[in-house]
């Protein structure tokens, strides 16, 4: 019935059969393990993001927080600045008043020097005088 053609046929068949089985098996063994390469890769690449993540948050918040405090130095400058000026202004009245009275004073010494008189009276009178 079967030849001997259809016999090797059949073994070669069968042959090629198990190694399909095989290759299938195999290409299964190796398909797993990649996957459970690949989850064990995207469970760390997780983690890192999550890392990272976390990383700018903190980032982000302490550049708020320096900024924040660089904005509140410059407040503090520029006030500093303003009151600096007023304060020059203000010293330069007083320096101009100082100037003023010693310039009073003088005159008035110089008035006093120049003023005759000879007795002690003489002289309060005069000082009176100048005082007011």
């Amino acid at each position: 019935m079967f030849g001997l053609t259809d016999r090797v046929l059949v073994i070669i068949g069968g042959g090629l059969a198990v190694l399909l089985l095989l290759a299938l098996v195999y290409t299964k063994i190796t398909d797993h393990s990649t996957i459970k390469n690949l989850n064990h890769s995207l469970v760390q690449k997780t983690e890192e993001l999550r890392a990272a993540n976390q990383d700018l948050g903190t980032c982000r918040a302490n550049r708020i927080n320096l900024q924040s405090s660089l904005d509140e130095q410059n407040r503090a400058l520029e006030a500093l600045r303003s009151s600096s000026a007023t304060r020059e202004q203000e010293l330069a009245v007083i320096a101009q008043r100082a100037r003023n009275d010693a310039q009073n004073a003088s005159n008035r010494a110089s008035h006093i020097l120049a003023s005759p008189g000879s007795s002690c009276a003489d002289a309060d009178r005069i000082i009176l005088e100048n005082s007011r």
